[in-house]
């Protein structure tokens, strides 16, 4: 007679035995002086669980400091419960050494990947610990990247790090409001094989260069959509132009993009905000509310890259006197000057070579002409920061236009581009003025809706700039202005 409870027992139990994981449960091997708040965090531990709670308008994190050997891992992960009506960006790092670098850069010695928790979610979110790089040479000649090929096929932004020897683990929120609260639960390394995420991490120098198409495109990896033949894009064309035709746009907007279909205030031929039953809007020159949606970069040179030692990157650059020869000379006005910076000049404009396989000759004036065809199709009516100001001026669609300050810096300070520069100091007032001055025809133009100044500027915490003016040189203006605070 079968015994059937003998059977089920059996069964779970080899259920049970296939399910187990051994893990490295950090907060049971930690001690607690080694579990840290970062900057604008207060951080309680309840339990097994860590709560962390933001005491700033930025950013939140927890640091775990302690050496571990995660090489015998493959994976780490957390489960983070968000408390909070607001979603966050979560970055993971494993740090080998802390090493100078953008959060989603690839930088040697941290293992690192971003994720998306939603608002009022719990996410258990696992961050592969790769295999050891095959061929490190390959991955030493990707230069000017903030991420590399090898960030793609790993699926991480940083990926190379002696995982034998991290020294410390950051878990980080991005996009905080004071109080913002999350709790940290089953922060652990999971025991397993480390695998080499993608065939071509295989490949050696000789099989992995070149590695970008003529299109522009990383040539060892097929998606949807790729180009493949300058077919290919006439054929982009025509499907765009049927799509066009058949999404004209919303029709209860007003010619400037307001709300046609809502109230209408005063109309005084420029933009402007207002409060309007006790909230504050914009709006448009026609006197219509006004919710400004749009896109930064309306430009048909968005993927212009350095060639600065990087030739052997390309499979097929064009010969100098050829027809595509004018696009080692096109260029973004507003980017050049961070390239002049960096001290590189060869360039090559691989969206708009693309655009004029796409358009011919005139690719400049159908790009215009569509761009402005496609926000107003997609339910956009802004054309934001960094776009080309030949598109912004057919006055088609309200723009944002912006201020490049170029001034004394604030010593010390630091950037994605540039230092921060000083506002207390005479020459940021003047050069506020030279730049107003230069940009007369915008600010006459009612279809500007406004100028920023500077662009991503570092602003570090609450604290960040008042140190960097404290340990500035005597002669700091924002150094004596602080110093003016602290005496009052």
């Amino acid at each position: 007679m079968v015994n059937f409870r003998i059977i089920a027992l059996s069964i779970l139990a080899i259920m049970t035995a296939s399910s187990c994981e051994r893990t490295i449960r950090i907060l049971d091997v930690v001690p607690e002086n080694c579990v840290t708040a970062m900057s604008e965090t207060k951080v309680v531990k309840e339990g097994d669980e860590l709560v962390l709670v933001s005491t700033g308008a930025n950013t939140m994190g927890v640091s775990i400091k302690q050496k571990f050997d995660f090489s015998e891992c493959n994976r780490f992960r957390v489960t983070v419960r968000n408390e909070d009506s607001l979603s966050y960006f979560v970055y993971i790092f494993l740090y080998e050494e802390e090493r100078p670098g953008h959060s989603r850069a690839a930088v040697k010695g941290r293992i690192s990947k971003m994720y998306t928790v939603k608002a009022g979610q719990t996410s258990t979110l696992e961050m592969p610990i790769p295999a050891e790089l095959p061929h490190p040479d390959v991955d030493e000649k990707f230069k000017l990247m903030r991420n590399t090929p090898y960030s793609r096929l790993t699926g991480l932004y940083s990926y190379n790090a002696d995982v034998s020897n991290i020294k410390e683990i950051r878990i980080r929120f991005n996009r905080c409001n004071v109080g913002s609260k999350v709790t940290l639960s089953d922060i652990e390394a999971v025991y397993g094989e480390r695998e080499i995420q993608d065939k071509m991490l295989e490949a050696s120098s000789d099989e992995f260069f070149p590695f970008i198409d003529k299109y522009g495109q990383f040539k060892h990896t097929q998606w949807t959509g790729k180009i493949s033949c300058d077919e290919d894009l006439l054929k982009a064309r025509e499907v765009e132009e049927m799509d066009l035709a058949k999404n004209p746009g919303p029709s209860d907007r007003s010619r400037f993009g307001g709300w046609a279909a809502g109230p209408r205030l005063e109309a005084t031929g420029r933009f402007r905000v207002e409060k309007y039953q006790g909230k504050w809007w914009m709006v448009d020159p026609e006197g219509y509310l006004f919710w400004s949606h749009g896109v930064v970069r309306v430009t048909p040179s968005t993927a212009i890259t350095p060639l600065d030692d990087r030739h052997f990157y390309f499979e097929e650059l064009p010969q100098k006197g050829s027809e595509f020869e004018q696009f080692y000379y096109t260029h973004d006005a507003l980017l050049k000057p961070y390239y002049a910076s960096r001290n590189l000049y060869e360039t090559y404009d691989f969206s708009s070579s693309n655009c004029y396989r796409k358009y011919g000759p005139d690719y400049k004036d159908v790009f215009a002409d569509l761009s402005h065809r496609r926000l107003l199709s997609w339910g956009l009516n802004t054309i934001a920061n960094s776009s080309d100001k030949d598109i912004c001026l057919l006055g088609r669609t309200p723009y944002i236009d912006r201020l490049e300050v170029r001034s004394k810096p604030i010593e010390g300070s630091g950037g994605q581009w540039l230092p921060f520069m000083d506002p207390f100091d005479p020459s940021f007032v003047e050069s506020v003025k030279s730049q107003l001055l230069s940009h007369q025809r915008e600010i006459k133009d009612p279809w500007l809706l406004g100028l920023f100044v500077d662009n991503e500027i570092h602003w570090g915490d609450v604290c960040y700039l008042a140190r960097c003016a404290i340990k500035a040189s005597e002669d700091q203006a924002a150094k004596k202005r602080v110093c003016e605070c602290l005496e009052a």
